[in-house]
């Protein structure tokens, strides 16, 4: 047999046999009997695979990516159902009582830290890239200067087509963080040292030229429309954010230029008034007294949807006292929104501010007053998601979210995988995660941090099409899938071999399916090919891929074990050159 053929020869054990009593010390999250199988056949699959790569893993890493992928599941699954409740439908039509001008959407960054639900107490609309810059959708123009322009028929312009379908204004959220670790390399990667404010005015500086390649887009493409781009800089160690640090005068402050927006400096700005932050707002007597009245104990990881709902029914209950207060502070700063034709943005900019402040109150405060640690200020990241958008917080399973069209894919793979595991050496990971590790490995746990880490890749079924029926699905999620990854062949197939091949595994598949099956394959082509970045940690089982096949709202249907030891040199020049 060549040595680059997978042995299909049946294993004397299957997977369960080799670590299924250690799943006994942790607790698992309980899901549905097609979802065990799902995860049992993956993990015959990654075992059989290590058997061929004559890798002694220890038992207990193969209990430990059981105890991930259920726990994935688990906690998507759920959100899923929360997703579908009436708390999220009441909730969403407050918000849109609430925004004059429609509810926000954002550009945000990958770290699982930052969202639009800590940010402003949002959960759709969001694209998720590094340091929320955005090079795939906002190219270099050639104009003069460093301008930059909207790729026309790219995602975030199919963002704005779709928007401006029905509504004449988009609000667009663009976010600075402070401490973003691909901000500062960015910078880092043009001035050889790195920056003192960890690149945030750079990462501020980018975001101006992407406002106006969205306004330009707007001029062209919609006439008579336009969008809103709103500014911000969260602070993923407090909840708290800034506002204002993109005009003119701040940016170009001498301080400024000289240092950047380092810490000391944002709140000397902000207590001169020259910027906003919604940290200080909590000074003003009034805006803290409505916000301790209307106090609650929020858990948006455990109690997503029902806390979203007490969220914004009480932003709207406070919000008549509340704006007016917020609002006279804004055009403080902004003297240009007093004028009566900025009165909608004005108040989409307070009701942001009033929503960041209150959220971020709840997660700093007790109902007394006291201090408490805020929750989400850590980077506990544990698995990798290739994926536009999350729906987080999550109580356990948290994730770096990746936009799949990046051409830097593998190495932002990569760049995730190292905070992961150093994440892993500090203990830092959610309380579940923390006691299967101790459980497993006892107090020190240092062996569990080279153990694999996941990466999910999706491939969705949209709500436009076809939905396949349950009997398919059963089917789909029934089915023995390992035979893709018996042999390296899923890698040299042609698609209609792919397809035939899996008409002989599942028949009946429609072909919108069978295409979004081949695409997960194309992209596990892809990153598979030699020399990237992230292509050994695949090859040696370092890095678990899940290709996941989804339905509209993210709900798992078949897993697919595109995985490999290694290339077959016969097929190597087929490979690099398979469409």
């Amino acid at each position: 047999m060549d040595k680059n053929t997978v042995d299909t020869t049946p294993q004397p054990s299957c997977v369960s046999d080799v670590y299924r009593e250690l799943l006994e010390h942790l607790e698992l999250p309980e899901v549905e009997q097609s979802f065990e199988k799902l995860v049992h056949d993956y993990l015959n699959a990654c075992l059989h695979l290590d058997r061929l790569r004559e890798a002694q893993r220890d038992p207990r890493a193969y209990a430990m990516t059981h105890y991930k992928l259920i726990q994935w599941f688990a906690t998507r699954e759920a959100r899923f159902q929360e997703m579908q409740s009436e708390d999220i439908k009441n909730a969403e039509s407050l918000q849109r009582e609430l925004y004059p001008r429609g509810i926000p959407k954002g550009s945000i960054c990958i770290d699982v830290r930052v969202s639009l639900k800590l940010l402003a107490g949002l959960h759709e609309g969001s694209f998720r890239t590094p340091a929320g810059d955005n090079d795939i959708d906002f190219l270099p123009s050639e104009k003069p200067g460093d301008s930059l322009f909207v790729q026309s028929g790219g995602e975030f312009a199919k963002m704005l087509d779709r928007a401006f379908a029905s509504q004449d204004v988009v609000i667009e959220i663009l976010d600075s963080h402070s401490g973003c670790a691909a901000a500062r390399s960015r910078v880092q990667e043009k001035i050889r040292v790195s920056p003192a404010d960890n690149g945030l005015r750079d990462d501020v500086l980018k975001k101006k030229r992407i406002a106006r390649a969205m306004t330009e887009y707007c001029v062209v493409n919609h006439p008579g429309k336009y969008v809103i781009p709103i500014h911000t800089s969260f602070d993923p160690h407090s909840g708290f954010l800034f506002m204002g640090l993109e005009k003119n005068e701040v940016i170009n402050d001498a301080r400024v230029v000289q240092n950047g927006y380092t810490e000391p400096l944002l709140h000397e700005l902000a207590s001169e008034g020259k910027i906003i932050s919604t940290q200080l707002l909590l000074d003003d007597p009034h805006i803290r007294a409505l916000l301790s009245t209307y106090f609650f104990d929020m858990d948006l990881a455990c109690r997503y949807a029902h806390d979203t709902l007490r969220l914004w029914t009480k932003l709207q209950g406070m919000s008549h006292d509340a704006l007016p207060l917020i609002e006279k502070k804004l055009t403080a700063v902004f003297p240009e929104l007093k004028s009566e034709g900025k009165s909608e943005e004005r108040k989409e900019r307070a009701l942001i501010l009033l929503t960041n402040t209150f959220i971020a109150f709840l997660h700093n405060y007790h109902d007394d007053d006291s201090k408490k640690p805020y929750p989400y200020g850590v980077h506990d990241e544990s698995v990798i998601v290739i994926t536009r958008s999350e729906k987080g917080p999550y109580a356990a399973a948290r994730a770096f979210n990746d936009d799949p069209r990046s051409p830097k894919i593998s190495e932002v793979i990569i760049f995730e995988e190292g905070i992961i595991r150093d994440n892993r050496t500090r203990g830092d990971m959610s309380e579940p995660e923390k006691n299967a590790v101790r459980a497993l490995y006892g107090a020190d746990g240092r062996e569990h941090v080279g153990n694999p880490v996941l990466v999910f890749f999706f491939e969705r079924i949209e709500n436009g099409d076809e939905q396949p029926s349950p009997e398919l699905v059963h089917k789909l999620r029934s089915a023995d899938w390992s035979t893709l990854s018996a042999t390296n062949d899923w890698m040299t197939m042609s698609k209609y071999q792919f397809f035939s091949s899996l008409d002989s595994i599942v028949a009946g598949i429609p072909e919108h399916i069978k295409k979004l099956i081949n695409t997960l394959r194309e992209r596990a082509i892809e990153l598979y090919r030699p020399g990237q970045s992230a292509t050994e940690g695949l090859l040696s089982g370092r890095l678990i891929p899940v290709w996941t096949l989804a339905g509209p709202n993210r709900e798992t249907i078949a897993l697919f074990p595109f995985m490999a030891k290694g290339y077959n040199p016969k097929n190597i020049p087929h490979f690099l050159n398979i469409s």
